[in-house]
């Protein structure tokens, strides 16, 4: 489903970009676009220098820890298919803002339409994609949320059985006392059978 939405997004601003943004007008705005690509793409440096959560690993259990890991690779590499595109984008819009008006000018319509339309796609396969990890972000943080939620409530239980284990140590503690303190004396009378 997820590859079916990015290829209808893909495709409608093919067409968006082949039917109504001239490529001398996308010209105009290539210097914002590289200045935007390249904030996106340093975002995502900044997204693939985060490490594992800090946790006490040996209280997460097997099952939790490989579901964060296997989930936090999965992202890792989601993010580097985003740079990848963003490269792509970044290297097409830098060549494009280069190219000699003249020269944009002098191509034919349909190849004018055609790089408009290549730029529209890479555009949108760009964002879609920084959008999906932006969900996988969100989507690793709940899986941490119910990982250390998890800890917590088992920690909270683990303290509630200790203190319910030490108060009926000492009520045991007690009681010896009292019947220490009664001085009760044991009937050695030898027990008679019938």
């Amino acid at each position: 489903m997820l590859r079916l939405s990015q290829l209808f997004l893909a495709v409608g601003s093919a067409l968006v970009f082949w039917h109504w943004v001239d490529l001398e007008h996308l010209s105009q705005v290539f210097q914002t676009l590289t200045s935007a690509v390249s904030i996106l793409l340093a975002a995502v440096f900044v997204r693939l220098n985060r490490g594992l959560p800090t946790l006490d690993w040996k209280v997460v259990s097997p099952t939790d820890r490989t579901a964060i890991t296997s989930r936090l690779v999965q992202i890792s590499l989601d993010y580097v298919g985003v740079l990848i595109v963003g490269m792509l984008v970044l290297a097409a819009i830098i060549v494009l803002g280069a190219a000699d008006p003249e020269w944009i000018a002098c191509l034919p319509v349909r190849w004018q339409s055609a790089i408009s339309a290549g730029t529209g796609i890479l555009l949108s396969i760009f964002l879609f994609r920084m959008g999906y990890v932006v969900w996988l972000d969100l989507d690793i943080i709940q899986l941490q949320k119910a990982v250390i939620d998890r800890i917590e409530e088992k920690e909270r239980a683990d303290k509630a059985n200790e203190e319910k284990d030490v108060r009926a140590r000492e009520k045991a503690a007690d009681k010896i006392e009292a019947i220490k303190q009664a001085s009760l004396k044991t009937d050695r009378t030898p027990v008679t059978k019938l």
